[in-house]
């Protein structure tokens, strides 16, 4: 059975998977994964020490992937876990996590910075503007799906 999808939603699908591959890329090039990559940039982009769950939250990522990678890092010595509370958790890294941070994420930081810095400064705010507007309607009119039976 074909379900038909728009030339325009095909390219955009294209354009999503290739840009995951080059970030996938990116992690390999820095000898990281991408799990690590992507707790190590929001890890760095965010204040310090960065609540566990807000992490898991921007992370994106499967609960168990991120303690899989939390628990990597950590035993490298990238990373500490800390207790703010009884049912809380913070995540920091060390001085030699912050120095591994600022050659990995740090590193695809300065390229994304320098790569959006090179578009005209309509086209950046035209491009947040279309994906912010998706975003949110993908999310409104996903509330509307049928459940698989």
């Amino acid at each position: 059975m074909a379900i038909h999808a728009s030339p325009e939603l095909r390219q955009l699908n294209r354009l999503t998977v290739e840009t995951d591959a080059a970030y996938h890329a990116i992690a390999r090039q820095l000898g990281i994964s991408d799990s690590a990559l992507r707790i190590l940039y929001i890890l760095c982009v965010s204040e310090a020490p960065c609540p566990l769950q807000q992490l898991c939250r921007l992370a994106a990522l499967p609960k168990q992937t991120v303690h899989s990678a939390l628990r990597k890092l950590a035993e490298g010595g990238i990373l500490t876990i800390s207790p703010t509370d009884r049912k809380s958790k913070s995540v920091a890294l060390t001085p030699a996590g912050q120095a591994f941070a600022d050659q990995t994420a740090g590193q695809v930081i300065r390229l994304e910075n320098s790569v959006f810095a090179a578009l005209p400064p309509e086209d950046r705010t035209r491009y947040l503007e279309l994906t912010a507007r998706f975003l949110a309607e993908l999310r409104q009119k996903s509330k509307y799906l049928e459940k698989k039976t």
